[in-house]
């Protein structure tokens, strides 16, 4: 008798296996047949946890965001000044781009081509990101640290610009850097004049 516990813990190990692969490789480059090779298990027990392989693949990228956004969640809720905060998030957001392959893959020319459901599955994200990354702004405003007349508008010039830079810098070294200086020049920004 298989046990929903028992369940759980298989599609974790569907997942595990299927993240390394589509990391390498790509969703477009990655066969079902070859994830399961990877568990030594049939193609046929793979579609009896997911449908075909885009479930699959939303379902890795469900867990990177989960793992990202409980990350950003920590640094955003931390004591410090705004500001400090800010600078956590973008070296927090620079490690687990690197390290979260396939969440890092969803970029803008790919999201032409993706199904409907993983458009959702990243626009929720971006959502959530905004969200945290407001409430940032927000306490900026109230602790008088910053003087922005529209935090919703302001988070997501911030997030679009980082985002951006993501995606046209070439070299990891180089992206951290032009993403600190891009934080200090917007936080200067947004910071009260006496």
């Amino acid at each position: 008798m298989i046990t929903q516990n028992d369940q759980t813990e298989r599609a974790d190990q569907i997942i595990d296996a299927a993240q390394k692969r589509f990391g390498l490789y790509g969703l477009e480059k990655t066969s079902m047949r070859e994830i399961a090779e990877d568990l030594n298990v049939t193609k046929g027990s793979l579609y009896y946890y997911f449908p075909d392989k885009e479930h699959l693949y939303m379902a890795v990228i469900e867990r990177e965001q989960k793992q990202f956004l409980d990350l950003i969640e920590a640094q955003v809720s931390s004591s410090g000044a705004p500001e400090e905060v800010l600078k956590k998030y973008v070296e927090a957001r620079i490690h687990y781009f690197r390290s979260l392959l396939n969440l890092s893959r969803l970029r803008v020319d790919a999201y032409k081509g993706l199904k409907p459901v993983l458009k959702d599955l990243l626009k929720s994200f971006n959502e959530k990101e905004v969200s945290l990354i407001k409430k940032v702004m927000v306490r900026g405003i109230e602790e008088s640290h910053f003087h922005i007349e529209d935090a919703e508008a302001t988070t997501r010039l911030y997030l679009d610009l980082l985002r951006g830079l993501r995606q046209t810098v070439l070299s990891h070294k180089e992206m951290i850097n032009k993403a600190f200086r891009f934080n200090d020049l917007f936080i200067r920004g947004l910071k009260y004049r006496e």
